[in-house]
């Protein structure tokens, strides 16, 4: 067993799950959510088990996965066009957002001047 593709797997894995993790209970504000634990499980529990047993059947299968990229060009386009599309899409949101914001902050800002205006 080559512990250096070992070591490599287990890194892989448990920032996999670290990252994977922060991304669901960061914005939940608690780990009491059962369905980010049941979903962390259904996700990398056949994870685990399949790198269990690519180590012990077939090694060179596993560091194959471990450092897969992409290498058709096709594929790469793909990839990037669809990154492409969803900055577009995000930055078409984040806009909406501001404009909501900043309508929102008007409309504060004309209450609280009628507010002055009849309390006065």
């Amino acid at each position: 067993m080559d512990k250096r593709l070992l070591t490599l797997a287990i890194v892989k894995f448990l920032l996999g799950f670290i990252l994977v993790s922060l991304s669901l209970f960061i914005p939940a504000g608690t780990i009491n959510y059962w369905n980010a634990w049941l979903f962390l499980g259904i996700l990398f529990i056949p994870v685990l088990i399949m790198g269990i047993v690519l180590m012990l059947k077939n090694p060179e299968l596993l560091q194959k996965r471990l450092h897969s990229k992409e290498k058709e060009s096709e594929q790469k386009s793909i990839i990037k066009m669809k990154t492409e599309i969803k900055d577009k899409q995000l930055d078409k949101k984040l806009k909406n957002y501001l404009i909501l914001f900043n309508v929102s902050q008007k409309w504060t800002v004309w209450g609280k001047k009628l507010r002055d205006t009849f309390v006065t």
